[in-house]
């Protein structure tokens, strides 16, 4: 793991069309903000025209809360925009790294929408879902954000293994893989999700995290495929 975190971070370092991808994913990010941001706000405002009772609060503050509520929802919003790149970060890892690997497999993009909605829902939900018990394990023993990092790192590491070995393994071959390769799997998971709570740094994880993925699929041993 620790070797293909350092592979994934220095071509982060020094390829361009890395930073290309981020750039290009934290620029249609900022289009869905203010594009989330101007939904609600207008909302908001037809309520105000609707509701006597709150019309000019909802005129003068439905802004505000409205931009309050995107920027809460930014971070899910760059995490689905970003799912859309990981299989353009893939083939880039590749192509350097791997040059003798056969054409990847495609994948169709209402499969690639899917899969990057399906796992953005399913964060929201069970991070939702886990807040009392994150928040009643804090107040109690302290250790709510253990369990946060471990819940979602389990999630990061399998999500992002599924994209590169879906790439290059038939669907069914993909469960039997991570299996195989689980420690490094949840390890990476784990290291995504810690660095992904560093501000600034969480913009580049979804990149390091699914080039550091393509290493981990690549250097399992031959007899776990």
């Amino acid at each position: 793991m620790v070797v293909s975190l350092r592979r994934a971070f220095t071509q982060l370092l020094t390829d361009p069309k890395l930073w290309w991808l981020v750039i290009c994913s934290l620029g249609l990010s900022l289009l869905a903000f203010l594009g989330l941001w101007g939904a609600l706000g207008g909302l908001l405002y037809w309520l105000a025209q609707h509701v006597e009772r709150f019309r000019q609060w909802l005129e003068w503050g439905g802004w505000i809360v409205s931009f309050v509520a995107a920027l809460l929802l930014f971070p899910t919003t760059f995490l689905l925009v970003q799912s859309f790149f990981q299989e353009a970060v893939a083939a880039r890892v590749e192509r350097k790294y791997y040059p003798q690997l056969p054409p990847a497999l495609s994948t169709p993009l209402r499969v690639a929408i899917w899969r990057g909605l399906k796992f953005t829902l399913l964060m929201i939900l069970l991070n939702i879902g886990a807040a009392p018990i994150f928040l009643g394990l804090t107040f109690l023993m302290g250790s709510g954000a253990v369990v946060y990092v471990i819940m979602n790192g389990y999630l990061c590491g399998r999500e992002y293994f599924e994209v590169v070995a879906l790439r290059r393994l038939p669907h069914q071959a993909v469960d039997a893989a991570r299996r195989a390769s689980g420690g490094n799997v949840f390890g990476t998971g784990l290291v995504i999700t810690l660095l992904g709570m560093v501000p600034v740094v969480n913009l580049l994880m979804p990149v390091l995290g699914a080039a550091t993925m393509v290493h981990v699929l690549h250097r399992r041993p031959l007899h776990m495929a």
